[in-house]
């Protein structure tokens, strides 16, 4: 042999060496990636709904952070605690809402309504129906502010995600920081 194969071979050791290693690198940055994207803020967090073209009495759903939302607007009319319809939380103390909603109608305008359309008793999707909305599941009803009424099996009112309006026509939903 001469002294040029013994060259060679740690040359080409070496080289492999490098090349596993630029991989390994490579599939470690790859893995990083999802637990990254997590601290970053991405614009899938904030969704703006256009009210532009609801009726009255129309409902409307969106999907937002993998959970449909329920906006609906409402005729203009005060909602008040009706005795025919006992509420469990009618003042929403122990209601999963922002601070920015009015505690009355649980909402920023009165004639718009937006709440998750998941029912709090097992998570089935409320519909809309004249008195507010029913899950279909287990028959609990809400009136049009989303508040449980004293006999359903739900046991709280329609959660109220954070929300703002950006114009008259349009809102935004966003995730707090």
């Amino acid at each position: 042999m001469t002294s040029i194969d013994k060259i060679g071979i740690p040359r080409r050791r070496l080289l492999l060496k490098r090349m596993v290693q630029g991989l390994f690198g490579l599939g470690a940055l790859a893995a990083m990636v999802p637990f990254v994207r997590v601290l970053v803020p991405s614009r899938s967090q904030v969704l703006e709904v256009s009210i532009e073209k609801l009726a009255v009495d129309e409902t409307i759903y969106v999907e937002w952070l993998g959970r449909r939302v329920l906006v609906r607007r409402n005729a203009v009319v005060p909602i008040a605690t009706d005795a025919r319809f006992p509420l469990k939380d009618s003042e929403s103390l122990q209601s999963i809402q922002p601070d920015n909603v009015v505690k009355a109608h649980r909402a920023i305008r009165e004639d718009v309504f937006v709440a998750y359309a998941h029912c709090t008793h097992l998570g089935c999707e409320v519909r809309p129906d004249s008195e507010g909305f029913f899950c279909p599941c287990h028959q609990s009803r809400f009136d049009r502010a989303g508040r449980v009424l004293k006999d359903a099996i739900a046991p709280a009112n329609l959660s109220v995600p954070h929300y703002r309006f950006v114009s008259h026509k349009t809102l935004q939903l966003y995730r707090p920081s």
